[in-house]
């Protein structure tokens, strides 16, 4: 008589073992999620880095969107389908992600004149999106109330590692010296000055001494700057009306949409711009036409671009036009 042996229990599925989701998967997971929510001809696949906290991971895309779009409105959208994507997919907890828009690209001829607006006034513009936008404003909701505008924060990273270099180095060497001193013992490099016998008995008479002093206030005056002023003065807040969104526009991206402006007046010859963060000077060349009718025409459409960027404080413009050389030649001849 035979008998069969009793079939092995079946542990749980949850005790069978365990499935790991490395960081590159939940990075391309994250990068095909973004590429399949834009246009086919600007699906190209972002850059995506990848923070694991436990079963939290957090994205940091670097993306190219189209242009002209509603870039803070787009970007809400692929956030929010990038972290349901990837979540369902990976079994993590995935917030929305990071979002860094590198580029813009056209996809196709922009509607509207030129860099793909239409100006209908002094403070109005009619921008191109991806959707088409109603007539009725009573039919959708309210727009929401605009988020405040605040400058990005500078990460000072080679600040950071100055001081922490420079203070590491000289407590280690401070400690070194003391227990030296402490125990009797000589460090290597003898002779040199003591440097806590000179620090305890040095008199602020001494004019190294001055001279070191005013130095170090100097010093941590400017660190203390540094750590309670945000910095990038090279970007100019803009008004956005999503909630969790914040967007700068670099003062050169500015000038040289100053400089296209200016080119495009007819009579201006040759411009150059330069954009500060309360005032916004371009000098032209008019080359052809009167100069009133060209100063008054330049001035408009300076100040019309100025109030079409979204910024929160756009710069006041100043135009000074003179004449190009060779007008000025012809007059004298």
């Amino acid at each position: 008589m035979t008998t069969t042996p009793p079939a092995p229990a079946r542990l749980p599925a949850a005790e069978r073992g365990s499935t790991t989701v490395t960081d590159r998967a939940v990075s391309r997971i994250a990068a095909r999620a973004w590429a399949e929510e834009l246009p086919r001809g600007d699906a190209a696949l972002p850059s995506a880095t990848v923070v694991r906290t436990g079963r939290t991971a957090s994205v940091t895309l670097g993306v190219t969107l189209p242009y002209a779009a509603d870039l803070a409105g787009t970007a809400e959208r692929l956030r929010q389908h990038v972290a349901r994507t990837t979540a369902a997919l990976t079994g993590l907890t995935v917030p929305p992600p990071e979002v860094r828009v590198r580029a813009l690209a056209g996809s196709g001829p922009a509607t509207g004149g030129r860099l793909g607006r239409t100006r209908t006034g002094a403070g109005t513009h009619a921008c191109a999106t991806d959707a088409p936008r109603t007539a009725d404003a009573s039919a959708g909701p309210p727009e929401p109330a605009p988020a405040p505008a605040r400058r990005p924060w500078s990460p000072r990273l080679g600040t950071a590692l100055l001081v922490l270099g420079v203070g590491t180095a000289a407590c280690a060497y401070l400690l070194a010296e003391g227990v030296a001193r402490r125990t009797g013992h000589v460090l290597p490099g003898a002779p040199r000055p003591d440097v806590l016998h000179r620090v305890a008995t040095t008199s602020l008479a001494d004019p190294t001494t001055l001279v070191a002093g005013i130095a170090a206030v100097v010093l941590g005056l400017w660190l203390l700057g540094a750590a309670v002023l945000p910095g990038r003065r090279d970007r100019l807040p803009m008004t956005v009306r999503t909630t969790g969104t914040r967007a700068t526009l670099d003062r050169s991206a500015i000038a040289l949409l100053l400089r296209d402006e200016a080119l495009a007046v007819p009579g201006v010859t040759s411009a150059r711009v330069r954009v500060g963060r309360r005032r916004a000077t371009v000098r032209a060349l008019a080359g052809y036409g009167e100069l009133d009718a060209v100063q008054h025409q330049l001035t408009a459409s300076t100040g019309s671009a100025l109030e079409t960027l979204g910024v929160t404080r756009p710069p006041r413009p100043r135009v000074r036009l003179r004449a190009a050389p060779h007008r000025s030649e012809e007059a004298g001849a």
